[in-house]
């Protein structure tokens, strides 16, 4: 998981810790936050484990434990858990739980057991909207396309962020955004840029990347460029 997401997932960890009432249950919940936030996880998950055992009709419980397993990368460990949690009798929260499943359902690629939960549940705005995503995701499936990889080298790849490739119709230019400056996912500056730069294909090799200079370089961030089919356009 990125530090983006570690980042993401613990905020709403600490933001659920609001919805819990009971002072002990709230020590018990900033435990495994500290715990978390030490890179303690299996002790994390342990704790959340007992809780659970004490008091099965805890939805809270259920949704921290959720977001740990999230925050591991485990989507099967997320599902089980889950399916536990919508058995149990007068659970609290138990389309919230449902609505979960259902998410961890999409994320392990589990689309129409997704969608039976998401039929069942409020129409509500997140509810069709992680529907369509499963639609989507099936008729993606369905019509699967033959990628291959290619490591552009050290001609194209700079020691910075490299995104959002794009290569014109005469396959003889490629674009990139750079973000100038950022060689690391935790790095903050006010000199971090993202500009355009390009690479010329001569001689059956890609030439070294250079930044676009004139009108189309500024103090701004320039990015995320494509080129028009007759190449006058940027």
């Amino acid at each position: 998981m990125s530090f983006c997401t570690r980042c993401v997932t613990l905020f709403f960890l600490l933001f659920s810790l609001f919805t819990i009432s009971n002072a002990q249950n709230q020590q018990t919940y900033m435990n495994v936050v500290s715990l978390l936030q030490r890179g303690e996880t299996d002790d994390a998950i342990v704790v959340l484990q007992k809780e659970i055992k004490k008091e099965k009709r805890e939805s809270e419980w259920y949704k921290l434990l959720d977001d740990t397993y999230k925050y591991t990368d485990d989507v099967e460990a997320r599902i089980s858990l889950l399916e536990k949690a919508v058995s149990v009798k007068n659970v609290k929260e138990p389309e919230l739980l449902k609505f979960r499943l259902a998410v961890a359902y999409f994320d392990a690629g589990r689309y129409d057991e997704s969608i039976t939960i998401l039929n069942s549940l409020p129409q509500k705005k997140q509810v069709k909207r992680v529907k369509e995503n499963c639609l989507s995701a099936k008729e993606l499936r369905s019509h699967p396309v033959d990628v291959e990889i290619t490591d552009m080298g050290d001609s194209i790849n700079t020691p910075y962020d490299n995104i959002w490739p794009f290569i014109d119709n005469d396959k003889a230019h490629f674009y990139t955004t750079v973000v100038v400056g950022k060689s690391t996912v935790k790095e903050k500056s006010p000199d971090i840029q993202e500009d355009i730069c390009v690479s010329e294909f001569k001689d059956g090799a890609w030439m070294p990347v250079y930044i676009l200079q004139g009108e189309l370089k500024s103090r701004d961030n320039e990015g995320a460029c494509s080129i028009t089919a007759d190449g006058k356009y940027l």
